[in-house]
């Protein structure tokens, strides 16, 4: 795996915890802690797909693939309408 887009993508996002720290000093002192936590749960999460032997989804494909028609159709179905554009499912506590 080659680190290379990582780390930029890293030094960006710890660039924009900054901005969000010194911006947000009065109002939401704590804010740039979540952006950081998202920034390294990110990290992770490209870590692990980077390392990840992506043809394995080759045997998935088609599954998923039909989950996912079956909740466009869900949508279309049951989905909210929300500023006259139905697109959303109501999964309860979200």
């Amino acid at each position: 795996m080659d680190f290379t887009p990582l780390v930029a993508a890293l030094l960006i996002g710890a660039l924009g915890v900054v901005n969000i720290s010194s911006a947000a000093q009065v109002t939401a002192p704590n804010l740039y802690l979540y952006q950081a936590t998202w920034l390294v749960m990110g990290a992770c999460m490209a870590v692990v797909l980077g390392v990840w032997d992506y043809r394995n989804l080759e045997q998935v494909a088609y599954p998923l693939y039909a989950v996912v028609l079956v909740l466009l159709l869900l949508v279309l179905v049951t989905g909210r309408a929300i500023l006259g554009a139905k697109r959303w499912l109501s999964l309860g506590l979200f």
